[in-house]
């Protein structure tokens, strides 16, 4: 067939913008030569390629076949190139990957960042598609690999031409107003409910979901866009079911409260969903690789880290890091050094008996000392080693291994907090793009009042100024800052921060 290479990367591109206008934007042609190289190549093959579809354009039955080989011959002609410059691309593509609105917003960065240190050479292009309709974008060729969901109560069917590996899951939640606890019982029957239409996947998965609750819920409200559901149920208008990652689609008007179960079963019966990774049975290497990294960035709740962490960095270059740092703290300790500064400042925020969390908690050191005044103690700290240090010293508390960033507080039954805490410097050692996830993140463990306290000093690549402004970011409202944790007032020069603030 005599089609040129200019025809296919004109084709490709096309299908890739699903318009000609656009189309000859991004490749610097008339419309009217984009059209000519359409119609020569549509002539080559003795078939039409593309069809029209109300406004827009969807793969004849040539186009799809022809779509996936003409992305090889052009990576394959750059290879050549690249091979006569004495370079070697073996991995050089162009990688399609399809992605839904709370991947994108929770998950796409970190993608991207990953690629760009592990996969230089290939480049990836997203593309933004109906969760719905992922699973035929891959097998029709208009996109390489998606970023899917699958609902265990409503499964995806076994498909010709489609394979899928699960790299997360996670269980609905209530969404709730800001503070609020969610209604129980009959309450939940006679409460407005939003929901998505009964003919997606998504809306039969929450309608399986809330009968698991015992009751039928009353549809007040049909709403098809998640961020649309969360904001509504802010409002009050209403209640919804989310999970963890489809909250980053709201604000800090909204709480996910764990589900209540209905007499005679457990919780998890009301369901959740899974991130599935969507490619053909035998993807291309390049293919194969994204799909890896995506794995990997939406593993940590199920047990790998996706952050850059400075802490970790120090372990991978010094492995005995972990065990000194422990061993230093008992030494200090047991040498009658004063160690429970940030624990007497919390002791005294926190109600008697109350529920504190320990956002970094290392060995349990300020935890453990917490424990003895009475309280409920949650430890999450993303070093293994150090948490199999505060399960020995400190059994009573409750010490969990996970990435402040992306640990699933809810799914662990800690919420309702009522004073979170960061000590040790802890907030400096984050990759700075966690750093406003992992504050939303403790923010949505407090109670409606709950306050968050953390110290750090001056001089650790983290600006004051850009910490309360993230602290802002998350709808927590500033209470106070002080320069040590002894109560010294702060000033513009001081070379440490203590920031109080409240969950309001």
């Amino acid at each position: 067939m005599a089609w040129t290479l200019g025809q296919l990367r004109t084709f490709v591109t096309v299908v890739e913008l699903g318009s000609m206008t656009r189309a000859a934007e991004q490749l610097g042609y008339s419309i009217g030569a984009v059209s000519q190289h359409m119609s020569a190549l549509r002539r080559a093959v003795g078939s039409e390629l593309l069809l029209r579809r109300g406004k827009g354009m969807v793969l004849a039955e040539a186009g799809r076949t022809l779509l996936p080989r003409a992305r090889s011959i052009l990576a394959a002609q750059k290879q050549a190139e690249m091979a006569m410059l004495g370079r070697d691309f073996r991995s050089e593509a162009i990688v399609t990957l399809g992605v839904f609105g709370s991947a994108s917003t929770r998950a796409l960065p970190s993608i991207v960042r990953a690629l760009g240190e592990l996969y230089p050479h290939i480049e990836v292009r997203a593309r933004e598609i109906n969760v719905e309709t992922m699973s035929s974008a891959v097998i029709d060729g208009a996109i390489d690999l998606g970023i899917g969901i699958n609902y265990p109560a409503v499964p995806l069917p076994p498909m010709r031409g489609l394979s899928w590996t699960t790299v997360a899951s996670e269980d609905f939640g209530i969404v709730v107003p800001a503070g609020s606890t969610p209604p129980a019982g009959e309450e939940l029957a006679e409460a407005d409910w939003i929901l998505p239409p009964a003919e997606e996947l998504f809306g039969r998965a929450m309608r399986l979901a809330t009968s698991a609750m015992g009751i039928a819920a009353k549809e007040t409200h049909i709403v098809t866009d998640t961020a649309v559901a969360l904001a509504l149920a802010g409002t009050g208008l209403g209640l919804t079911l989310a999970t963890p990652i489809m909250m980053s689609l709201g604000g800090p008007d909204v709480d996910l409260r764990p589900i209540a179960p209905a007499s005679g079963q457990s919780g998890a019966e009301a369901g959740g969903r899974e991130i599935i990774v969507l490619t053909s049975p035998d993807p291309a290497d390049p293919v194969r690789a994204v799909a890896e990294v995506v794995a990997e960035v939406f593993r940590p709740r199920m047990g790998a880290m996706s952050f850059d962490h400075q802490w970790n960095r120090i372990r991978e270059t010094n492995p005995d890091h972990s065990a000194n740092y422990a061993q230093r703290w008992r030494t200090l300790a047991a040498a009658g050094h004063d160690i429970g500064g940030e624990a007497r400042f919390v002791n005294a925020m926190a109600p008697r008996g109350g529920r504190i969390l320990d956002a970094g908690c290392g060995t349990g050191r300020a935890g453990g000392l917490l424990l003895g005044e009475g309280h409920s103690v949650y430890g999450v700290d993303l070093d293994e080693f150090l948490i199999a240090v505060a399960e020995e010293d400190f059994p009573s508390g409750e010490w969990h291994t996970g990435d402040l960033a992306e640990f699933d507080f809810l799914g662990a039954g800690i919420n309702d907090i009522d004073v979170a805490f960061c000590a040790g410097n802890v907030l400096s050692f984050l990759d700075p793009a966690s750093r406003r996830q992992t504050l939303a993140n403790i923010k949505s463990t407090l109670k409606s009042g709950g306050r968050f306290v953390a110290g750090f000093g001056a001089g650790r690549g983290y600006d004051f100024a850009d910490f309360i402004e993230d602290v802002e970011s998350t709808g927590m409202l500033v209470n106070l800052k002080l320069s040590t944790w002894e109560l010294h007032p702060y000033e513009p020069d001081s070379e440490f921060l203590v920031l109080i603030a409240e969950r309001v």
